[in-house]
């Protein structure tokens, strides 16, 4: 044999027992993925590294490793559950919470819990996906062991009670340097952004950005904490539940202590919901809260029930205006509620340099933006910098800051639907484009069921060419309203509705003000009697209109019956309408009147009215007023134009009416009437040449150097 000959040989064998070696060993090579590749959703036969003491700790590098972790602990394993561990690499579950996503099992029950020290280095847990009717859910479900330095992101965890983003019961433990995004959810009691339940234990630097809902005891860091320490931790995620005790920070404080913490999340429940905590039983100290607070009873900025002491706590005015404790029969010393400037600005008393950073403030008209106070733990790290972008939804003499969004687009108009109580500014005019067809529309109200509950700023710009043709109710650009509509026109449009249709908002029971319509109102058909309210600014008003006006067309049906027709508005429902006109033309059948159709135990104040009133159709019930048509409450000091309309002031009234006449073009154009104050209104003028006039009627000076046509009529 040759010596090439052989060297062949050898090398063949050589590389069949390499391929051998390899097809021995693929198996466990593709049994777990690369550290940051998705989950298989299977368990790896083991972890590779370490030996899970605390010199040598099991290395996690890969999602199925965690798996495996899990389903030790889970199995009863009392040498996995008591074992030290460090992530290696962040960890993807799921990389989409859409379609069907693996779902993890949490780490540990209460039957067979975690003993052990976890630390992530780090490094985050992303997608976890639990849907779970159990209880104790999260990335670990029962723990008396250490958790530290890990992030659950962009993770979706729903169970039952005790549920919580990185933990869902805490007992004798530590959860050290953790932060959680995404959502959390409990079907019922004891939930939280970070952690569920909270005993003998401890929570320390950490944080939760967490959309959290559950029923009662439901916290952004923590749902309830029993003689257990929370300790330099926010969150800014909403928290909301439909029971008792509900908390920025803490649902319930049994026995507790809470310190150098703050949310910024919005707060709701039914009793005992604070923006700090629901209920107190033992200390909260060094803590604010610069988010708003909902509920039925016992609210408050900073707590809603207190029982034992808070000190040197703080609330936003900006954001919550009622008390900074709902109910209290413990101690509070320096707890108050302070503007979004004074926080921002300087550390409030008690708070301490060594702890945190001073925020910062700067305005520039309507606009500011406030970086919030921060814990000095988190410098230097990736938890984010709680900066707002503020506007004035007030004026200068009473201020009211706010979070916003910016709409530029039609579809982020429309886009507000997904977000009913978001504030929101119009930054320039928007024009709508024509639908396909001439029976087709190109507008869905905002809040047409649901109702808008948020403030939208129209900002002196205008939306054009709002084209409905529905027999449905609640038709204009808002549908039903319970929030705050102001500065905007709706020019160029045609809303055509079935009942309830105005062409700023259909139902009102917020307030709308600083708001004009120039398009056409008409009924398309459809509705009830007890519902057709059709308004040049609002079709049914349970709130207040102020400082509007309206030069459209209103038509309403021309069949009889109990329908109510107005220029300003069809039916004022107990609400307030004052400051407004209306110069369009008006008709219908039922209540028809020149600035409201029915004023059923309202208030109408200083407005008047220049168009025609007219009948539609011989009617057996019917009142036409060039003001009203008909008065069950107050109206005072309105008119209406003798020259377009000759006939009474009011067609049916019950209530009190003072001030309220016909009078001329020229005498309404010539001064001020009666009632109408400077301040708010700009004089008119008149001028007769012969056979013509000029008239220009008298502007609400709201709508002074803005783009507001002014009503001049030759």
């Amino acid at each position: 044999m040759t010596k090439t000959k052989a060297r062949l040989i050898s090398a063949g064998i050589a590389i069949l027992v390499l391929a051998t070696a390899l097809f021995v060993l693929l198996p466990s090579v593709l049994s777990t993925t690369a550290g940051g590749a998705a989950w298989s959703g299977l368990p790896a036969d083991g972890i590779e590294t370490g030996a899970g003491t605390e010199d040598n700790p099991y290395q996690i590098k890969t999602a199925e490793e965690l798996a495996f972790m899990a389903s030790k602990v889970n199995e009863g394993d009392t040498s996995y559950a008591s074992a030290y561990y460090r992530l290696t690499t962040d960890i993807v579950l799921n990389e989409s919470l859409d379609g069907t996503p693996k779902e993890w099992t949490a780490i540990g029950n209460d039957t067979t819990p975690f003993t052990g020290k976890f630390d992530g280095e780090g490094h985050t847990i992303s997608g976890i996906v639990i849907n779970s009717t159990s209880n104790y859910q999260g990335l670990f479900g029962y723990s008396k062991g250490t958790i530290m330095n890990v992030g659950v992101i962009n993770s979706d965890i729903t169970g039952a009670n005790y549920v919580g983003g990185v933990c869902g019961y805490n007992y004798y433990g530590k959860i050290i340097n953790c932060y959680s995004t995404g959502d959390v959810s409990g079907t019922g009691d004891y939930v939280g952004g970070v952690c569920g339940f909270n005993d003998y234990a401890t929570i320390d630097n950490c944080y939760s950005t967490v959309k959290v809902s559950g029923t009662g005891y439901v916290g952004g860091v923590c749902g309830h904490n029993n003689y257990s320490k929370i300790k330099n931790c926010y969150n800014t995620g909403t928290v909301s539940g439909t029971g008792n005790y509900v908390g920025g920070i803490c649902g319930n404080n049994d026995e507790s202590r809470i310190e150098n913490c703050y949310n910024t999340g919005d707060v709701t429940g039914s009793r005992g919901v604070g923006g700090i905590c629901g209920n107190n039983n033992k200390t909260i100290e060094n803590c604010y809260s610069a988010g708003t607070v909902n509920g039925t009873s016992g609210l408050g900025g900073i707590c809603g029930f207190n029982n034992a002491t808070i000190t040197n706590c703080y609330y936003d005015t900006d954001f919550y205006t009622g008390n900074a404790i709902g109910s209290s029969t413990g101690t509070v010393t320096n707890v108050t509620g302070i503007s979004t400037a004074a926080l921002c600005s300087s550390l409030p008393t008690g708070f301490e340099e060594s702890v945190w950073t001073t925020g910062s403030y700067t305005a520039d008209g309507k606009k500011a933006t406030a970086t919030l106070p921060q814990l000095k733990v988190f410098e230097n790290t990736s938890a984010p910098t709680t900066t707002l972008s503020l506007y004035n939804f007030g004026t200068d003499e009473a201020p009211d800051w706010d979070t916003y969004t910016e709409i530029s687009t039609a579809e982020e108009l429309q886009n507000i639907k997904n977000n009913l109580s978001g504030n929101y500014v119009l930054t320039t005019d928007i024009t709508l484009t024509a639908p396909a067809t001439e029976s087709d529309s190109n507008w869905t109200p905002i809040g047409h069921r649901a109702g808008f509950t948020g403030k939208f700023d129209g900002n002196g710009h205008t939306i054009s060419g709002i084209v409905i043709k529905s027999t449905d109710g609640y038709q204009g650009l808002f549908g039903i309203s319970t929030g705050t509509i102001m500065n905007v026109g709706v020019i160029d449009s045609s809303i055509s509705g079935g009942y309830i249709v105005g062409g700023v908002c259909g139902k009102n029971k917020g307030t709308i003000t600083s708001c004009y319509n120039t398009g056409t109102i008409s009924y398309l058909g459809g509705g009830s009697d007890s519902e057709s309210s059709f308004g040049g600014v609002c079709g049914e008003n349970q709130g207040t209109i102020e400082n509007c006006y309206s030069t459209g067309a209103v038509i309403g049906s021309n069949v009889e019956g109990s329908h109510r027709i107005g220029g300003v508005c069809g039916y004022n429902n107990s609400g307030t309408i004052k400051n407004c006109y209306s110069t369009g033309e008006v008709g219908g059948t039922g209540n028809v009147g020149g600035v409201c159709g029915w004023n059923y135990y309202g208030t109408i104040t200083n407005c008047y009215s220049t168009g025609t009133v007219s009948r539609l159709a011989s009617c057996l019930f019917s009142n036409f007023g060039g003001v009203c048509g008909e008065n069950h409450d107050t109206i005072t000091n309105c008119y209406y134009d003798t020259d377009f309309y000759t006939g009474n002031a009011i067609g049916s009234s019950t209530g009190t009416v003072t001030n309220v006449t016909g009078i001329s073009t020229a005498a309404l154009c010539s001064s001020l009437p009666t009632g109408f104050e400077e301040s708010v209104w700009t004089t008119g003028s008149y001028t007769a040449d012969g056979k013509k006039a000029t008239a220009t009627l008298p502007q609400l000076k709201v709508f002074e150097n803005t783009s507001a046509p002014t009503t001049t009529l030759s």
